[in-house]
C-alpha cells in the first residue's frame, strides 16, 4: 500500500508542519524515515493521506521550511 510522506531535514520543522498540517484538518503521523528516501537524506517525516497531497501542498506553500512529498 502507498503512502505519502512530508519529508523535512529536522525534528523541529517536522513538528512545525505537523502542527500546520493538523490546523487545516490533515491527518498526520510523526516519524523517523530512512534517509536513503530522500536526496538530501531528509530524515523526518510527517504521513499524509495520499488523497490530501493537493491540500497539503497549498497549506505549505509559504511555509519557511524545505520538505518534499513523497509517496513511498
Amino acid at each position: 500500500m502507498k503512502r505519502c510522506v512530508v519529508a523535512v531535514g529536522s525534528v523541529t520543522d517536522a513538528i512545525k508542519l505537523e502542527r500546520l498540517l493538523s490546523n487545516k484538518n490533515i491527518k498526520t503521523e510523526l516519524e523517523k524515515l530512512d534517509p536513503s528516501l530522500t536526496e538530501k537524506g531528509c530524515t523526518y517525516g510527517i504521513e499524509i493521506p495520499c488523497s490530501r497531497t493537493s491540500s497539503a501542498s497549498k497549506a505549505l506553500q509559504y511555509t519557511d521550511v524545505n520538505y518534499k512529498i513523497l509517496a513511498i
